[in-house]
């Protein structure tokens, strides 16, 4: 595949002769391979060339990309094409839509990120000074990146967070599923309406909620780290947690389903992080039917085994 490093007066004229479209000024549709690393005050559009061949455009710095487009995004990944971020600064939104790929490496993007439409972001680095967002049925995998506002997991995404800096709230709605292994989240996690979220490692400094038909996982990482921190269910949230030594209020606590609806809930978890949190148990009452969340208790994967070999010791002995 073909490789060009273009000026912008090259790429506009090109783009007249390239496509029709009208989302954007400069548009890369020749299925071809493509540098940028200059200053434009117009938008980008990557797509394939219309007969399934993708079209890969790679930023390095110091490319200045600006947002005079009825779109509103600085770079586009559309239509099964590539678009690769290394460096530079990116005024407005970068989107991926309809299966196109976009990896940010590098570079700072002063507006939000968007993976939509069963498109594949993957950030490994570079500063998003707002909001990073997985929507409908895409994916978003994050390694590293600092993203000043919030990370939003919504309408069947898939999103998986292995490291990086997230300033804000973590959301997850919508039947997204979410698995977290590392990185901080210096505000709330907020999960709701039938979204999913595995919590294996990482920090979550703020609040937990789980609540309208969520459920979440927790079986590693940092919770309850600043006095301040708490863990809700309501309305049919649940919260399971898998550790061992749990205490309530320092007591010993049986597995299961936690009755006790408010307290110090403290223990190990499955990956041998010591925590201690606050917690509330809600309920809501909708049409006179009263609707709680639900933290449950699970033995951790050694207890587990434990278990199963008294259970067969008993066995064999009948």
């Amino acid at each position: 595949m073909r490789t060009t490093n273009l000026s912008v007066a090259a790429i506009t004229a090109a783009a007249a002769l390239l496509s029709s479209t009208t989302y954007a000024t400069i548009v890369f549709q020749d299925g071809g391979n493509h540098i940028f690393n200059s200053t434009t005050s117009e938008s980008i559009v990557v797509v394939d060339d219309g007969l399934g061949n993708p079209t890969t455009l790679t930023i390095e710095s110091p490319a200045s990309i600006g947002d005079d487009s009825p779109i509103d995004s600085s770079l586009l990944a559309d239509e099964n094409s590539f678009l690769i971020v290394n460096g530079g600064t990116i005024a407005e939104d970068v989107n991926a839509w309809n299966n196109g790929h976009v990896t940010i490496n590098g570079g700072t993007i002063e507006d939000d990120v968007y993976a939509e439409d069963d498109s594949t972001i993957i950030i490994n680095g570079g500063t998003i000074q707002d909001d990073v967002n997985a929507i409908h049925g895409s994916t978003l995998t994050m390694y590293d990146a600092d993203v000043q506002e919030d990370f939003e997991s919504r309408d069947e995404a898939t999103a998986f967070i292995h490291g990086g800096n997230i300033s804000g709230d973590f959301e997850g709605q919508g039947d997204s599923e979410t698995t977290i292994t590392g990185g901080t989240i210096h505000g709330d996690m907020i999960l709701e309406h039938e979204s999913t979220v595995y919590l294996e490692g990482g920090t979550v400094e703020g609040n937990i909620f789980a609540i309208n038909d969520s459920n979440l996982t927790i079986t590693g990482g940092n919770i309850g780290v600043t006095a301040s921190a708490g863990l809700v269910t309501n309305h049919q949230g649940v919260a399971v947690i898998h550790g061992s030594n749990f205490q309530i209020d320092g007591i010993d606590v049986l597995l299961g389903d936690i009755e006790q609806t408010t307290g110090i809930l403290s223990g190990t978890l499955a990956d041998g992080s010591d925590f201690e949190i606050s917690y509330y148990i809600d309920s809501v009452e909708v049409g006179g039917a009263i609707y709680s969340g639900t933290i449950t208790l699970v033995p951790e994967p050694a207890s587990l085994a434990l278990i199963a070999l008294g259970s067969l010791a008993l066995v064999r002995r009948r």
